[in-house]
């Protein structure tokens, strides 16, 4: 392993981006997390999916200057005027952990008029679940979880293992510890599901990382600093 983890450093500066995106995707299956961020931020013009996992990577190292390096791009990304769908991946890479976002009300602004034109149930809970996060990383916690409910009631009841997580950690700021248990017992069920599943790796460590931050005992990762100081804190 260790062999093959020096000829892919050694080749990543060549590569093309079909080769560092397979490289990063087995050395995640291998647990080198920095590996896999190195190799996917190598990426020239990356999709919002391959950003996506290099922040869930560096954030499962405790890499909080790496991943704050990734919000900055996206952050600034967002603050064009740039398509809905675009805003939205960039958005949700800003709400992986605190601080993610230097101007979280504004990003709230712009998702309050997408979800307004959004067309479909689906992409309507897509908006108000990123809209949700934004909030509660804004320190806006009781407004976060009225928009992470009312996406999920715009589609049919369909709860994403996001949505749960991301409302656990409401209710716990919130100092309503028996609904972030029953929200924290929904997204420890998805998580199990999704851990079979290794080519979701990223979604698997970003559900893990905000399952820990919603955990009663509070022992998450290293954190950024919040742009808006969680309640009680």
């Amino acid at each position: 392993m260790n062999g093959w983890v020096a000829d892919v450093t050694r080749a990543a500066a060549d590569a093309n981006h079909k080769d560092l995106i397979r490289w990063a995707n087995r050395a995640a299956a291998l647990g080198r997390w920095t590996l896999a961020a190195d190799l996917l931020e190598r990426i020239a013009e990356p999709s919002a999916e391959m950003s996506y996992r290099a922040a869930a990577a560096r954030l499962k190292t405790g890499d909080t200057a790496g991943y704050a390096r990734i919000c900055e791009r996206a952050e600034a990304a967002v603050l064009k005027d740039v398509p809905v769908e675009q805003l939205n991946d960039a958005a949700w890479q800003l709400s992986l952990a605190p601080g993610g976002a230097r101007a979280p009300d504004r990003l709230a602004e712009r998702f309050a008029a997408a979800f307004k034109a959004a067309k479909g149930p689906m992409e309507k809970h897509m908006y108000a679940n990123t809209l949700g996060a934004v909030l509660i990383r804004a320190g806006r916690y009781a407004e976060g979880v009225q928009w992470l409910e009312r996406g999920v009631a715009a589609d049919g009841d369909k709860r994403l293992p996001e949505d749960a997580a991301f409302l656990a950690i409401a209710h716990r700021r919130l100092g309503d510890g028996a609904g972030a248990d029953v929200q924290l017992a929904k997204a420890r069920k998805a998580f199990g599901l999704l851990s079979e599943q290794p080519e979701k790796w990223a979604d698997c460590v970003v559900l893990e990382l905000l399952i820990a931050e919603a955990a009663p005992e509070q022992v998450p990762y290293p954190r950024l600093k919040s742009p808006v100081p969680p309640a009680g804190e």
